[in-house]
């Protein structure tokens, strides 16, 4: 018998609802009620990194929900990994991921390495081909999206954002730049980013200086590098905190998770021109660690140490370490997003920002802006088996609803609202610190996760100086004294994979070369009369290529390709 063509899109559908019954009756466990990310998910095709996003409507998933809560009928448990931090409490038992489970029915185990080890580990992880099934809160650079994704370990996100992630579509579709922002050359979406809002405080880097410090020792504030010197120098020995003890550290660093560089460094490189180790002058891209103002900003940290007026256990302490010494009343200059998150609630209205610096090598003072929009904080990975799901649970963050559980918690128990709605209150305890407070909600406290900020900083502008005073300091400080005279860092660019692939070999022997010599010129293990030689084995690390391939994605950027 001769089949019509009509008939045989009918029979294949039938075949694929047969399979699909059988899948879902099979990948249930002896209660019948419970799958997990190592199953193939209900009436989920085994999908390959090419055509996971690429959801057929008529094939939706028989777990899923495709609008409502709870986002599967049946619960499942996926795999999570991403970078704790010092003020976090374990993400088992944060209330975020608990309220997501109980709207959900999704249930994570987490693998949370501290923020100092993750990307080690991350790598590892991607290189053994053990993946988790969901990054979160995962720093991922533009160089793992694009190795990653081109090897197929990370999945495209833009087939399931248009099918099952209607915030996040809006939200792509409201902001044609933040979609070009996360769209890699190959045409794919592969993480979310956290959108925080234009003129936000948190864009900005920081030194805070003890002002009663400065009454102390009867000096100004500061406004160039040198007068940074004699204020500092005056913290050593004129005995700022009154103690008759000489314990105090005028300023204290710790190096920055991944990157091994002081923290204090992204403010004061503006003192010396920089605004980022990459940046642009009038369209023109410079390494900051090849250029000769960089030799100015080593020898100002040089006579920094030299002198006993940085923390000499800076380059080896932890987060927690330079904390404890900010809560014995001992530091005079830090870098952090607020002073209390040094220092405490009680001594953080001693502390004010240091007004950007100038120098012999820039005499304009200018503060460096971040970009607002923070890639790479979520991922799906190729082993997860539940991308619809997925994507469904994460753009619940980008709602007005979910962007407030992520970053403030649950009504009645970690906030109140305001004035029937317009603001809210943190129900801090007594005495807490807010960071370490927040920390119990949600890792939204020193990591940046996947969310929109917008419906949050409306609620916390709201008279915010009654309802959140240390957040209304940061504000009153970063728009006096760093908004108005603000440049923009780097922009957010992609590579190609060919660009990326060269970046890899090159920044294997730069980046490490570069950040061992900062650290020797810094404390003195090598002279500063040994530049000529440092320049020297940075061309033949060939800089000026890894120069050359920024220059060409700033261009594609910059002509809005």
């Amino acid at each position: 018998m001769k089949i019509s063509k009509w008939w045989v899109p009918f029979m294949v559908a039938l075949l694929i609802a047969a399979v699909v019954a059988g899948c879902s009756d099979n990948k249930k466990n002896d209660s019948g009620s419970h799958v997990t990310a190592n199953e193939t998910p209900s009436g989920s095709p085994n999908a390959t990194s090419d055509n996971k996003g690429q959801s057929d409507q008529e094939q939706l998933p028989a777990n899923l929900n495709e609008a409502e809560f709870p986002i599967v009928k049946e619960p499942i448990t996926l795999a999570m990994m991403g970078a704790k931090t010092a003020n976090q409490l374990v993400w088992e038992e944060m209330a975020f991921f608990q309220e997501m489970e109980n709207l959900t029915q999704i249930r994570f185990e987490f693998d949370t390495p501290a923020a100092e080890n993750y990307r080690e580990k991350l790598n590892l992880r991607f290189a053994s081909g053990n993946l988790p099934d969901v990054l979160f809160g995962a720093n991922l650079l533009p160089e793992n999206e694009i190795l990653f994704g081109s090897q197929g370990q990370l999945i495209p996100l833009e087939g399931l954002i248009e099918e099952y992630a209607p915030n996040i579509r809006k939200l792509l579709d409201d902001n044609p730049d933040i979609r070009s922002n996360l769209t890699t050359p190959s045409g794919h979406i592969y993480s979310l980013p956290f959108v925080d809002t234009p003129g936000a405080f948190g864009v900005y880097p920081k030194l805070w200086i003890n002002e009663r410090w400065l009454e102390a020792v009867q000096l100004p504030m500061p406004s160039t590098v040198d007068e940074l010197f004699d204020v500092l120098l005056a913290f050593k020995e004129k005995d700022p905190n009154q103690n008759g003890q000489p314990d105090e550290i005028p300023m204290s660093f710790h190096l920055v998770p991944g990157s091994g560089v002081p923290d204090i460094q992204s403010f004061l490189f503006s003192a010396f021109g920089f605004t980022g180790p990459v940046t642009v002058d009038d369209s023109i891209v410079r390494f900051a660690p090849f250029e000769p103002e960089y030799r100015s900003y080593l020898a100002f940290m040089n006579r920094l140490y030299a002198a006993g007026l940085i923390d000499k256990e800076g380059y080896s302490q932890t987060v927690q370490q330079k904390n404890a010494k900010g809560n014995n009343s001992t530091l005079g200059i830090f870098s952090a997003g607020g002073a209390f998150q040094v220092v405490g609630n009680e001594l953080d209205k001693n502390y004010n920002l240091l007004p950007p610096l100038v120098s012999e090598a820039n005499k304009q003072p200018f503060s460096i802006r971040g970009n607002n929009l923070i890639r790479g904080t979520f991922a799906i990975t190729s082993s997860n088996a539940y991308p619809e799901a997925t994507i469904r649970w994460v753009d619940h963050l980008y709602s007005k609803e979910g962007a407030i559980l992520a970053a403030q918690g649950i009504e009645g128990k970690h906030f109140e609202y305001v004035d029937n709605g317009q603001g809210l209150k943190a129900l801090i305890p007594e005495g807490e610190n807010p960071a370490q407070f927040r920390g119990t909600i949600s890792p939204n406290a020193g990591t940046f996760i996947p969310r929109i900020h917008e419906p949050v900083q409306k609620l916390n502008q709201y008279k915010i100086e009654e309802t959140n005073p240390l957040n209304h300091h940061i504000a009153v400080e970063s728009k006096l004294k760093l908004e108005p005279i603000a440049r923009d860092a780097f922009p957010l660019t992609y590579f190609t994979l060919e660009e990326q692939q060269r970046l890899k070999v090159l920044e294997v022997d730069i980046t490490s070369y570069v950040n061992e010599m900062s650290a020797k010129f810094i404390v003195g293990d090598t002279s500063l009369d040994q530049w000529d030689a440092y320049i020297s084995t940075l061309e033949k690390m060939n800089v000026q290529e890894y120069v050359d391939i920024y220059q060409q994605a700033y261009d594609r950027w910059n002509q809005g390709g």
